[in-house]
């Protein structure tokens, strides 16, 4: 709110506008309830945005702190890609003295957190663990010297339909709109405009798969910039259709409301039941530890499911009961260790069936019966089989 009253001044409906285009986007809902890091990544980039547009000495300290946490948040170019067209602007501007601190902060920032998991792996080393030191770009941008993922043009045209389905109706039409106005004038709509097609582009090439999302969850940060551009989109078709920009406003925002959402949450609720079956069959197994079968080689076509994976989630102080490990990331040694320490509670394939987990993938699974048989030999009477939840339904979608 604080940046479209400073974009569009007193001009109301714009900003409502702008308003209706954020809190009835789809996606944003959805993500916002996800443990994906993109709705942090959304409410860092527009904190970070609205200390910038504020300037002076203050504003631009903190945006340069924001920054600093939004970079390392989550893969180390999502927000120096969403910072770089506004100091681009700035810079055209002739406002170099203010880019210059910016372009410093950000170069120091982004080599940081570069040697961020380099620095910690000694520490992480000595307390009996490992750590990664891989990132975004050994992962994603140097292998791209070599490969070439034919499919980047036809995923890339998904991912965007799949975008602007989940936004309120009323984005695409002011989203055209406000193409001629980014294009006219070389202020803060370029800005926002370049942003997101630099950031797609770079998408294209590098991450076209987004995996697992809702709408297009790598496009989340720029939902706000998506928002303001609705309201220059509205700014100028009420300059050339007066009042219908009004009609068309409420009439599609009506029709997001009560149509479009509901059904997407609908269609939401239905996928996510056997992720909450599989959450409850975790959390009622009596013993400390569970060993969760989600070996994604174990199978080929596992790559085409739900993953259990996603239920390998602890709390950062390990506080939660049971405490859930990989059967991926286990050795026998490791997991005879962890014997040592209490009773374990096996999760297969076969338990995940019973409450309509990827239920295509097959329950043999001769890498876990390997892993396990070698464990048990070392530390006899250790494993439990998985209860199931009192009253616990199938909860496959027929």
């Amino acid at each position: 709110l604080d940046i479209a009253r400073r974009t569009f001044g007193p001009d109301a409906r714009a900003c409502w506008v702008v308003l209706l285009a954020y809190f009835l986007s789809a996606e944003v809902l959805v993500n916002a309830m996800t443990s994906f890091s993109m709705t942090a990544h959304l409410a860092l980039n527009l904190a970070w945005l609205a200390a910038f547009l504020r300037g002076g000495k203050l504003w631009n300290t903190v945006a340069i702190a924001v920054g600093f946490v939004a970079i390392g948040l989550h893969q180390l170019v999502f927000h120096p890609f969403f910072v770089a067209p506004f100091l681009m602007w700035k810079w055209r501007s002739g406002e170099r003295r203010l880019v210059a601190p910016y372009a410093a902060a950000y170069a120091a920032m982004c080599l940081w957190w570069a040697c961020y998991p380099m620095l910690v792996s000694p520490l992480v080393a000595s307390q009996g663990a490992t750590a990664s030191h891989a990132n975004f770009i050994s992962q994603r941008v140097a292998p791209l010297q070599l490969l070439h993922d034919p499919r980047a043009v036809p995923l890339t045209i998904v991912n965007l339909l799949r975008f602007f389905a989940w936004q309120n109706l009323l984005l695409v039409p002011l989203l055209i709109a406000a193409v001629p106005v980014a294009v006219r004038e070389r202020g803060l709509a370029r800005a926002l405009l370049l942003g997101v097609i630099l950031w797609t582009v770079f998408l294209a090439v590098v991450l076209p798969e987004q995996g697992r999302g809702w709408g297009y969850r790598y496009l989340d940060g720029y939902e706000g910039s998506f928002a303001l551009l609705a309201g220059y989109g509205y700014r100028e078709l009420e300059q050339r259709i007066g009042g219908k920009a009004d009609g068309m406003a409420v009439l599609l925002s009506g029709l997001t409301l009560l149509v479009a959402i509901p059904v997407l949450f609908a269609t939401t609720y239905r996928l996510v039941q056997p992720h909450l079956a599989m959450q409850r069959l975790i959390a009622a197994q009596p013993t400390l530890f569970v060993l969760i079968d989600d070996d994604p080689t174990a199978s080929p076509d596992d790559r085409w499911t739900d993953s259990a994976l996603d239920h390998v989630r602890n709390m950062p102080d390990l506080s939660n009961r049971p405490l859930r490990f990989s059967a991926a990331d286990l050795n026998p040694p490791l997991l005879a260790a962890l014997c040592r320490r209490g009773a374990v509670t096996l999760i297969t394939v076969a338990d995940m069936h019973r409450v309509g987990f990827i239920e295509n993938v097959p329950v043999h699974r001769p890498k876990f019966d390997a892993l396990v048989g070698a464990a048990e030999h070392q530390v006899p009477h250790c494993f439990r089989p998985a209860m199931m939840p009192v009253g616990q339904a199938r909860a496959s979608v027929e």
